[in-house]
């Protein structure tokens, strides 16, 4: 009798120490599944300098729900201002806004975002690159142009000079 005792303590003892383990394990799978497992997406970026100049950066890896802005820091040296309305990029590549120039980025028909100007099926986001969520197939291009002389936008994949 003292025997199944002992044997019963022991049997309950390992059950227990097996379910606690096993959520205990669960747990960690699934947190770090949810960091580590983060989908990767692919997007084309263009930037075209105004000059006649368009660089592509095709299939750019990214991560899902990653901003237009955090894609072109993958390919580009950008320097920024974060504002009240997000970030404002003033250059690209070492081309400088300028009291005529500026760049402003537009995608590819994505006609789910509210747009400042539509060219073609080209849509100019009313909202900052920073949050502009890109998803994979998106097509993003960085322009460089004269918003006072070319009003609204031009073809974002224009080879004209656009900084007149």
């Amino acid at each position: 009798m003292h025997f199944q005792r002992i044997l019963l303590v022991l049997l309950l003892t390992w059950a227990l120490t097996a379910t606690f383990l096993a959520i205990f394990f669960a747990y960690l799978y699934l947190g770090a599944e949810s960091k580590f497992s983060q989908t990767i997406i692919y997007v084309n970026v263009g930037i075209n300098y105004g000059n006649g100049t368009l660089m592509w950066y095709n299939n750019t890896r990214a991560l899902n729900k990653m901003s237009a802005y955090e894609v072109l820091l993958l390919v580009a040296n950008v320097s920024a201002n974060v504002g009240v309305y997000g970030v404002y990029i003033f250059e690209i590549n070492g081309v400088i806004e300028n009291e005529n120039c500026s760049w402003m980025y537009a995608a590819y028909d994505r006609n789910d975002v509210q747009a400042m100007a539509i060219v073609d099926s080209w849509v100019y986001p009313a909202i900052s690159s920073d949050k502009f969520i890109v998803r994979n197939g998106d097509i993003i291009v960085w322009v460089f142009f004269n918003w006072g002389t070319h009003w609204p936008p031009p073809l974002p994949t224009s080879t004209e000079d656009l900084r007149r």
